[in-house]
This record gives structure tokens, C-alpha cells and sequence, in this order.
């Protein structure tokens, strides 16, 4: 691990039946360069942690496992999340690029590094590299992330405008683009789109047509387990917070967002309490 030119970051929690296939899908990467792997164990009771401890054992030289505690963890409205964990990851990161896979996601690419790391090498003018993803639903289908269009390069609007379609298990980006002491990571629900928007105010973003790793949806994924309502909510925070951030370049859609949002949570009550009282009428 020394001198790695990438640092993978991975955070985890609760994620005893993924995290063996989300570190082999690290391991068995072929690059012509170092790079280390630094596991943020969020204190897990479901046996994550024992899993994540024998992998480090077998392999002292690549993986560097951090074994957190639940006093650290960053509450945002209201919700315990995995943000502490989650920064102090990429402050111990030593690579010059960062790459992400949360543990209940996972690589399919053996040249996923390989490929991110020689595009942006060679094009300097760029701040991230990602690629297309695979959604792998409850029933065990298997889907592909589809981009809204394809163009050589996107940049920070285009993830504003339209939706985040960089799934975070596909990007690798520059770490020296990243602002760690930016209040605001302490606080927006989704940290992955905002770490997107502050490097994009440093370079560009391109999307590798290679299909390079999987997202995992399940009952217990910190987006996935939201109810509708719930993802509403998180989004209308988020928007709030980006209106007046970035010198609010983002403000005008940010006001449209919100207010579309606030129209979608108004049906969304309506038709839970319709449910409801449906229920109790035919009781």
C-alpha cells in the first residue's frame, strides 16, 4: 500500500450477506498500478465486521480496515447515516484518484480500474470517470442503468437538469478536486450527487461505455428501503441546501424542483390517507 495510485473506499453496515462479493469484486482487479482498499466497518452486529476482519487478515498488504463506532455516526434530519464513516474514508484515502463501492454493491469489470484510471490520466481537463451499471432487483433480474443520452462529456447541470445517473460503485474521480471541510457534506441527504456537483466545478464527467460494476436494490439500502415519501422528502432537503450553494448557479431549477416535489408529497398523502380510509371502510 504504498504509495497506491487509487484508494477504493468502501463503507458498510449491516451488510453480511454482500460485502465478501463486493471485496472480491475489488481483489480480483488487473492493473498495472498500486492501489489500496480502505473499509469503513460502520459497527455492524450482523456479523459484517467478522467478515470484513478475516479479509483483512488475508490480505494485510492491500486492505486497510477502519473499524468504526455508532457515537460517530452524522444524524441528517433526523436519520442516523453512514456519512461520518463515509468522510473519514476519504480523508484516509492516499491515492490519487478515489474510487467508491458501497458493501452491498459490487464490480463486474476486471479492467474496471484499469480503463477509468488510463481515461483520466490521459485527460486531465476531466474531474470523474464512470461507466454504465447493472441494477440488480430483489427477484435476483438484472437490469441496465440507463443514461438519459450520451455525449462525450457531462457536466455538473446535466446531473441537476435531469436525475444522479452516475450510480456511485461506477466512478472513479481526482481526489484533489474535493473539498472535505465543505460544511454541507455534513448535511445534504445525498452525499454521492453532491461529491459529483463539487468536482464538477473542477472538471468534466465522462461516461465509459463499459459496463463496469453492479447497484444492488434491497430492503435495507439506505435509498432503496425509503418509502416514496420518505425520498420526496430527502430530495426537497437537498435542493434547499443546493439553491444557495455553487454561487447558486443551481437556484433557478433548484425552485422548480421544490416546488414540483412539494405537489408530489401532497398526492403522495392524499393517497396513503385514501388507503387508509378504504381500509377502515370495508372493516
Amino acid at each position: 500500500m504504498n504509495n497506491p495510485l487509487v484508494s477504493v473506499c468502501i463503507t458498510t453496515y449491516q451488510h453480511k450477506d454482500f460485502i465478501a462479493q463486493c471485496l472480491e469484486g475489488v481483489l480480483m482487479q488487473r492493473t498495472t498500478f498500486g492501489y489500496e482498499i480502505i473499509i469503513g466497518e460502520d459497527a455492524s452486529t450482523d456479523g459484517t465486521r467478522e467478515i470484513c476482519l478475516s479479509y483483512a487478515a488475508r490480505y494485510p498488504d492491500k486492505i486497510k480496515l477502519i473499524l468504526r463506532n455508532r457515537e460517530d455516526v452524522i444524524f441528517i434530519d433526523g436519520k442516523p447515516t453512514g456519512r461520518y464513516n463515509f468522510i473519514e474514508n476519504l480523508k484516509a484515502a492516499q491515492g490519487k484518484y478515489i474510487a467508491l463501492c458501497e458493501g452491498d454493491d459490487y464490480w463486474i469489470d476486471t479492467y474496471k480500474l484499469q480503463k477509468q484510471v488510463d481515461f483520466l490520466e490521459s485527460n486531465p481537463s476531466y474531474a470523474i470517470c464512470s461507466g454504465n451499471t447493472e441494477i440488480l432487483l430483489p427477484n435476483g433480474e438484472k437490469k441496465l442503468k440507463e443514461l438519459p443520452y450520451w455525449k462525450d462529456k457531462y457536466e455538473g447541470i446535466d446531473l441537476v437538469s435531469t436525475y444522479n445517473f452516475i450510480p456511485t460503485p461506477s466512478v472513479v474521480f481526482r481526489k484533489e478536486h474535493l473539498d472535505l471541510n465543505n460544511i454541507n457534506l455534513l448535511k445534504v441527504p445525498f452525499a454521492d450527487l453532491y461529491v459529483w456537483l463539487m468536482l464538477a466545478e473542477r472538471g468534466s464527467i465522462k461516461i465509459l461505455e463499459d459496463t463496469i460494476s453492479c447497484y444492488r436494490v434491497h430492503q435495507g439500502g439506505l435509498w432503496s428501503g425509503r418509502s416514496q415519501l420518505q425520498q420526496h422528502k430527502m430530495y426537497v432537503s437537498f435542493y434547499k441546501i443546493l439553491k444557495t450553494d455553487f454561487n447558486s448557479k443551481y437556484s433557478r431549477i433548484s425552485k422548480s424542483r421544490i416546488k414540483k416535489l412539494k405537489i408530489a408529497i401532497l398526492k403522495t398523502k392524499l393517497s396513503e390517507f385514501m388507503s387508509r380510509f378504504r381500509v377502515l371502510v370495508n372493516f
